[in-house]
């Protein structure tokens, strides 16, 4: 793609979700996404309107990750209009195909992992008595949304099919747990100033947060539950609050 029709397609994919439907989910929302390119494509208004349509069908997806099949399917459709092949068929049961990969993997790693680690970090820091907990949590969240965008839509249509190996790469996996333990040691600190009233924004409330990070990193090292990993911080700060 040219770099105005990547701006284009990405801005456009910006609003995936403006349409979310009960028939199609985000069917209008990745037609839109695509429309820019098609439209380049396609000079027959009749051949536009078809690729289109076949694009209305039903399309699930993480609103962010959304962009890899929006890019591969855009590379799909060129390599169709060029050679003939893969027919439109083949496009279509890829792209019903990607999406469920795609929402598992957006799903897990966005909202169940950066957005609560986020959070959790913007919460700590207005607890320390400042004002950028907010702009911490805004800029943490939404600066790799959009690199997710940003890359996804390059990498799908740079790769087409082959983008299926790319979002099976083990790193996504790595990035999910990484996040999600910053999020339990985030969770910790601030029961830690939550529990006990007296501890305030400096050193006594680190030295109230080391037995529960302590605790976090052992239950990493011996891959136990996250779950089970924030029980036993709830318990410390309950004893510690106590004391």
């Amino acid at each position: 793609m040219k770099k105005l029709d990547f701006v284009k397609t990405l801005h456009q994919s910006m609003y995936i979700q403006a349409a979310w439907n009960f028939r199609g989910l985000l069917n209008l929302g990745f037609a839109q996404a695509i429309a820019p390119a098609v439209c380049q494509l396609f000079r027959d208004r009749r051949k536009r309107a078809e690729c289109l349509k076949r694009h209305l069908n039903f399309f699930l997806s993480n609103p962010y990750f959304a962009t890899y099949a929006v890019g591969a399917c855009i590379r799909l459709e060129e390599q169709f209009q060029e050679t003939g092949n893969p027919d439109p068929e083949q496009i279509e049961s890829f792209k019903r195909a990607i999406g469920s990969p795609l929402a598992s993997l957006g799903d897990s790693l966005i909202w169940g992992a950066l957005r609560p680690a986020m959070l959790l970090v913007g919460v700590i820091i207005a607890l320390a008595g400042t004002m950028w907990g907010p702009v911490v949590f805004l800029v943490g969240y939404n600066l790799p949304t959009l690199a997710v965008r940003i890359v996804g839509l390059n990498r799908g249509y740079a790769l087409g099919f082959g983008v299926v190996r790319e979002i099976a790469s083990p790193l996504f996996n790595r990035a999910t747990t990484a996040l999600r333990f910053l999020a339990a040691v985030g969770l910790g600190v601030v029961a830690s100033l939550a529990v006990d009233s007296n501890i305030g924004g400096g050193s006594a409330g680190l030295v109230y947060g080391l037995p529960v990070i302590a605790a976090i990193v052992l239950g990493r090292l011996l891959r136990a539950s996250f779950y089970l990993v924030l029980i036993v911080c709830l318990l410390i700060f309950i004893g510690l609050g106590s004391i």
